[in-house]
């Protein structure tokens, strides 16, 4: 009984998170204060935009340096703490992480392409040749056009379609 006691107080008390792929590990509860604070003081802010002495325009400011200031220090303890705490498989992350340009967030690579050509099986593996295969796959030659056979007998042409009545309907 005590055990269902407990659970039922942490199913009704506890609230539940989600952690998706695209959840911060680094986010806190107080970010989220700091957040909201600087949001409210920030509509509080565009309404009285006429006044530009109101003091609420020096107190969103002030508001979002704060929640600006808290967010990189998380950041950073975040990313310092998981450095500390790298085991071995964890530090040639680190170290793919630290010497990569910034802007190799995109990185794209394709793998090795297997086609045929004719009857023969290929394996493009060099970007030309990658490029070469992509683009027979994608835009393959046109068929050639065959000449009308000679002494060939065509139907009669159709004359125009008349109205459509109802009863043709």
């Amino acid at each position: 009984m005590l055990t269902s006691a407990i659970q039922y107080a942490i199913q009704e008390q506890v609230p539940v998170t989600n952690i998706t792929l695209k959840s911060k590990q680094w986010w806190t509860k107080e970010l989220t204060l700091l957040q909201k604070k600087a949001n409210k003081l920030g509509r509080q802010s565009y309404k009285w935009k006429i006044d530009c002495e109101h003091r609420v325009h020096a107190e969103h400011k002030e508001a979002a340096k704060q929640y600006t200031r808290m967010l990189k220090s998380t950041k950073e303890q975040h990313w310092r703490s998981w450095l500390e705490r790298a085991k071995d498989p964890d530090i040639y992350t680190v170290q793919r992480l630290i010497s990569t340009l910034a802007s190799d967030g995109g990185k794209v690579r394709i793998p090795a392409l297997k086609y045929k050509e004719g009857d023969i099986d290929k394996t493009a593996t060099s970007n030309i040749e990658k490029g070469v295969a992509l683009a027979k796959g994608f835009f393959p030659q046109k068929p050639q056009m065959q000449d009308p056979q000679e002494g060939a007998v065509y139907p009669k042409e159709c004359s125009k379609a008349g109205k459509v009545t109802e009863e043709q309907i």
